[in-house]
């Protein structure tokens, strides 16, 4: 096995896109990928030295918006000075995808190289005219630059390169370290006290869930405040933990104490890793409008918490544990309260075994080591189509 040398383009660190790289490379030097990362914000040490880990480096990119075009071009071209690639993997897709695939032609001088584009994430529902325009471009561009369609979930490809169900794709699962969710009883039992801490009233009746992604429109917080408000007088009063931040959160505290739920919601700012978090509640809540892929689910399901997630995240997800309900979102904040306290009762007791959890995200390619394994033999050009058994 020979060794390949990637250089995946981000444009900043935070969220899912690093933690897909991330994972990703911990599992890479199995099979001999060297992960190189450009991106236009600083990461922290840990995500540096697991691409360090790999043989790779992290270079720091000009933005051409506050310096100027030159000092950008200047700045991405430091990695191709030091490096030659067999593929520059591009993070950002669509339109401005270009600059990066004519440049990288340019700084290779000729030298051979595969460029894809992956999707991370679906389009708007509701788009304007502009908007729509963009997206039949984008889409365009995203089939004609990339190598394969390929991206994280079967939804996210289909939107992203204007694919028909059943088109040839490949889903490479946004990946997880199992040993870093499989924990001891004890651990979660400590978990579960610290964060039932950060609430001034308790109750033996009262459940501890969480929502955790970037504090944004399209994650819905709004609707989870709801169901809070809607908990306060009934038999199992909610306790809401909000890990992420992001543009809203001033929003959202101004709507927790219009709301009266200030003892109710307590925001955790962004957590790594989550299995702090995920350990110490009771169930995960994911009402979003769109998702990529939504690995947050994946890691809940291998902690062994349940999950209520909209009808609008991909069922591929679903790692067939009986841990995860999708509720749509017509439905009424008393709805997805009462399914919560149903599949949270139902789970009491039934948490599926440590190695049950483990066997189904290994079989599923869900371990940083499976993917790892699944993306060398894309990049060897012996998988063309690969999804994820939804079943």
């Amino acid at each position: 096995m020979q060794e390949i040398r990637i250089l995946h383009i981000m444009s900043s660190f935070g969220g899912g896109i690093s933690t897909f790289i991330n994972n990703l490379a911990k599992g890479a030097s199995n099979q001999k990928i060297v992960f190189d990362v450009v991106t236009y914000s600083q990461v922290p040490d840990h995500f540096k030295q697991t691409i360090e880990a790999t043989g790779g480096q992290v270079y720091f990119l000009k933005n051409p918006k506050k310096t100027s075009w030159q000092s950008f071009k200047k700045s991405f071209a430091k990695a191709f000075q030091d490096n030659e690639y067999q593929v520059v993997y591009s993070h950002i897709a669509g339109y401005r995808s270009i600059v990066y695939y004519y440049l990288a032609h340019q700084l290779q001088k000729g030298k051979k190289f595969d460029f894809y584009i992956h999707g991370h994430y679906r389009y708007d529902k509701n788009p304007s005219f502009k908007n729509k325009l963009l997206q039949v471009f984008d889409t365009q561009v995203n089939r004609r630059l990339s190598r394969l369609p390929i991206g994280c979930s079967s939804l996210s490809i289909q939107e992203l390169f204007g694919l028909k169900v059943g088109e040839s794709s490949i889903v490479i699962p946004n990946s997880i370290e199992p040993d870093d969710f499989l924990l001891a009883t004890e651990e979660r039992l400590a978990a579960h006290k610290y964060w039932q801490s950060k609430f001034i009233e308790k109750s033996d009746q009262s459940l501890v869930i969480g929502q955790v992604g970037r504090l944004t429109a399209v994650k819905n917080h709004l609707l989870t405040l709801e169901i809070i408000a809607y908990s306060k007088k009934q038999d199992h009063p909610l306790q809401l933990v909000i890990a992420g931040e992001g543009e809203d959160r001033a929003f959202l505290e101004e709507e927790v104490k219009k709301k009266e739920i200030k003892d109710q919601v307590f925001f955790a700012g962004r957590i790594s890793p989550v299995a702090n978090l995920l350990a110490g509640i009771d169930l995960l809540i994911m009402p979003s409008f769109s998702e990529g892929f939504g690995t947050v689910a994946i890691e809940a399901q291998a902690i062994g918490i349940p999950v209520i997630a909209s009808d609008q995240i991909s069922k591929e997800v679903d790692l067939g544990l009986g841990l995860i309900q999708f509720l749509s979102l017509e439905c009424e904040p008393k709805d997805w309260y009462q399914t919560m306290i149903d599949v949270y009762n139902q789970s009491l007791n039934k948490i599926p075994s440590d190695e049950d959890r483990f066997r189904r995200i290994k079989n599923k390619s869900f371990t940083n080591e499976e993917a790892a394994k699944l993306y060398r033999q894309v990049l060897d050009d012996q998988v063309s189509h690969f999804q994820i058994d939804s079943r």
